[in-house]
């Protein structure tokens, strides 16, 4: 298997925390192997390839938490979208009508940890098992279903998108900031 290169692929260098404006990004020549991509600096993300196609990619950085963020980073999955969004879902039953899921528990994030590292929350919900309607309403990382009929027991699906405010995406040139991604910026020379 030969080997892919990319290059100009341009990452933020959060970990020296230079500030908005500065020379912070740095350049990656990046190689694939072994259907695994490869970067030659540290990039703070790693993207597996399954058959020469994209299977995952992921997003590491430092963790948005204070008393974590020497310690520790976070990690997600990478959603393609018009903005920086992340997705979170899952299935719960309802008991007497109403279910709860605390998405940093549910996804094993530290508390707090999804409030501080996301904004522009949106929530859906879906009687998957029955016809009972639904609806949620979140506080903090505490997502609530609650259903008309306050005896059901259906299922339901339910999904979190929210914009992601993490470091990498804050300190990106690619982004303005409140970390909306700039989609049509100059080119430079």
């Amino acid at each position: 298997m030969g080997e892919l290169f990319a290059t100009g692929i341009q990452v933020p260098d959060v970990k020296k925390g230079k500030p908005r404006g500065s020379d912070h990004e740095s350049f990656l020549r990046m190689y694939a192997k072994n259907r695994r991509l490869y970067a030659t600096e540290h990039s703070g993300y790693e993207i597996d390839f399954l058959e020469g196609v994209y299977s995952a990619s992921f997003v590491k950085s430092i963790h948005p938490l204070k008393d974590l963020s020497d310690t520790s980073e976070i990690v997600h999955g990478l959603t393609y979208s018009a903005q920086p969004d992340i997705i979170y879902n899952g299935m719960v039953f309802l008991k007497k009508g109403q279910a709860s899921v605390n998405i940093d528990t549910e996804f094993n994030m530290s508390p707090g940890t999804f409030e501080k590292m996301c904004c522009r929350i949106r929530r859906f919900c879906i009687n998957e098992s029955g016809w009972s309607p639904v609806k949620s309403s979140l506080n903090g990382s505490t997502l609530v279903i609650t259903a008309k009929d306050r005896y059901c027991s259906d299922e339901v699906f339910w999904q979190v998108i929210a914009q992601r405010r993490d470091s990498v995406v804050m300190n990106s040139s690619l982004t303005d900031d409140q970390g909306n991604i700039i989609r049509e910026p100059k080119q430079t020379e």
